[in-house]
């Protein structure tokens, strides 16, 4: 739990300040487009004292502009959406994205808690790994809504599959 806790203040420092970790993208990144995937189990409680597992298949595709700028389309399961870093999620929470130690670094708050996506890549910037991760503070309930609308409370996440890939030119202009 503490290190969910420190991830958790991590991430929501990185999502106050990220000009303050914020490095150039290399040029070895730029005008190309990745794509990182995985299965999310979230640990549900209903209303009705239910607990429930769903699967979810969520994937980001990242096209990484000859400036530098990233655009993305979050995908999950079979809804898709652009979503523009700095903006809001549609919950209302904080949300970014940047390159930082190396590593494309996306954060999102949601409810109490924060998720975070690391991209790490291999020295010639030809292949990458993707790990993602979401924190709450220790004995705070964290309230979410389902995709039916029923608010519910998120007891933990567990990630799986995770891949990732990375190929030339914009995949938004195919």
């Amino acid at each position: 739990m503490r290190s969910a806790s420190l991830i958790l203040g991590l991430s929501v420092a990185c999502l106050a300040s990220t000009s303050l970790w914020a490095e150039s993208v290399p040029p070895q990144l730029r005008n190309k487009s990745i794509t990182a995937s995985w299965t999310m189990q979230r640990s549900v409680m209903t209303p009705r004292g239910e607990r429930q597992s769903p699967s979810i298949s969520v994937s980001r595709l990242i096209y990484v502009s000859g400036n530098g700028r990233f655009f993305v389309k979050a995908t999950i399961n079979t809804h898709s959406a652009e979503v523009a870093p700095g903006e809001k999620t549609p919950h209302g929470g904080a949300r970014d994205m940047m390159f930082s130690g190396g590593k494309i670094v996306g954060t999102a708050q949601r409810g109490a808690g924060a998720g975070r996506m690391m991209i790490s890549f291999d020295q010639t910037y030809s292949s990458c790994s993707v790990h993602v991760m979401y924190g709450k503070p220790p004995g705070q309930r964290v309230m979410i809504t389902n995709r039916r609308g029923v608010r519910v409370e998120l007891l933990g996440v567990t990630y799986s599959g995770q891949s990732c890939s990375i190929r030339d030119g914009n995949a938004f202009s195919n």
